[in-house]
């Protein structure tokens, strides 16, 4: 391939940033729109592009940040109207907070929370967890064939209703420090509980994090019991 077909292949590829409208190669999509990489930068995508907030104030911040800066840059209006979207959705969703786990997530709302699990990293999440179950927490009727309903694919929603207390259980093996138990109100021995895991729970913000979410979901399911 002579110089003039690379160059003819690589004016093929660009494509044109939504925000500042110049035509670059390496782009990156948010919410289907696309960004070059400076752009990305100015608008710091790695900061927030997996939502993890320790309270709903500090989206407002981020999302007030990222407005700023996609206003000073000259985005179109409506781009920025669709980043600030994003993190309205969330608040207008009842969003608390979100929290990372080992191969989940957490997302905490007003009237339900969600815990979404990596179907990549999920075998050996259940690999991991196996022995901690049984020795640390001793789940009643626990065996190898019940990791998969302790442990489900995708992103499943629960409704605080459904449940009566949180439990923080701290284990002794790595790289699991913390399992979080949700017990069942119908039957809280049993594997109708839910379970999300976390590591390094010895790190000061870690252990903030996880005890804030954990207060936040005993609070609600409190206020749903009343209810």
């Amino acid at each position: 391939m002579n110089e003039k077909d690379d160059r003819t292949m690589n004016i093929d590829d660009m494509v044109m940033c939504g925000g500042c409208h110049r035509l670059v190669l390496n782009t990156t999509k948010i919410n289907g729109m696309t960004f070059c990489q400076r752009c990305i930068t100015q608008l710091k995508f790695n900061r927030w592009k997996k939502f993890i907030f320790s309270s709903v104030d500090e989206l407002k911040m981020m999302r007030d940040d990222v407005e700023k800066v996609s206003q000073e840059l000259r985005f179109p209006k409506q781009v920025t109207m669709n980043l600030v979207r994003l993190f309205d959705d969330y608040i207008d969703l009842g969003f608390i907070q979100s929290v990372y786990g080992v191969s989940q997530q957490m997302f905490i709302y007003k009237d339900h929370f969600e815990i979404k699990t990596d179907d990549f990293f999920r075998k050996t999440l259940m690999d991991t967890v196996s022995g901690m179950l049984q020795k640390d927490l001793k789940v009643d009727g626990f065996n190898s064939n019940t990791l998969s309903k302790m442990i489900p694919q995708g992103t499943i929603r629960y409704e605080y209703k459904d449940y009566e207390s949180v439990k923080l259980s701290t284990g002794r093996n790595r790289p699991l420090d913390c399992i979080v138990v949700f017990k069942n109100k119908n039957d809280p021995y049993s594997l109708d509980n839910v379970y999300f895991f976390f590591a390094h729970y010895a790190l000061p913000e870690v252990k903030e994090r996880i005890n804030n979410a954990a207060k936040a979901i005993q609070e609600h399911i409190q206020m749903s019991n009343k209810a």
